[in-house]
This record gives structure tokens, sequence and C-alpha cells, in this order.
């Protein structure tokens, strides 16, 4: 099942995929989805969630460099000089 958030992962630029499916994998394995009760919505609220009390440090590491990757796809030094090497 892939997560869809604002587009699929097909339209991402292919350097932010990698680090789209490990942060998709590892809100997977979080107690937070684990223990939803709807599991259609369990990735979307887990993600949105505010204070990340069930998400683990990890995958706020990995959404925050995602986050960034996605920035440099914008940034035109970035898309000059190339990813960053994720």
């Amino acid at each position: 099942r892939e997560f869809k958030a604002g587009g699929s992962a097909q339209e991402m630029s292919v350097s932010c995929t990698g680090l789209f499916r490990k942060y998709v994998q590892c809100l997977s394995d979080s107690p937070c989805v684990r223990n939803h009760p709807d599991p259609k919505r369990a990735l979307k609220e887990c993600a949105q969630k505010d204070p990340p009390g069930e998400v683990p440090d990890e995958c706020a590491k990995v959404h925050s460099a995602f986050a960034q990757c996605r920035r440099d796809t914008i940034d035109r030094r970035r898309r000059i000089k190339g990813p960053r090497g994720y």
C-alpha cells in the first residue's frame, strides 16, 4: 500500500523517492499506526500528529530529511548543483 500525500511517488523527484519510502516504512512500523482504530487513515493521521507521542524520533529525522529534499528540488541553486547525496 502506498501513502499518497499531495501526489504520487511517480511525480516526486527521483532523489527524494528513497527518503519518502523510508519515511512511510518508519511510520508503518510505529505504534501509532499499529494501534490506530482505522487502518485506512492510520498513516495520514499519524503523519499529521502535532505531539509525536507514539511516532519515534527516527521517523521525525527521516521526515525532516525528506522535507529538505523536497525543498531542494525547488531551490534553483540545488537544481544546478544536484542532490546532496541522500
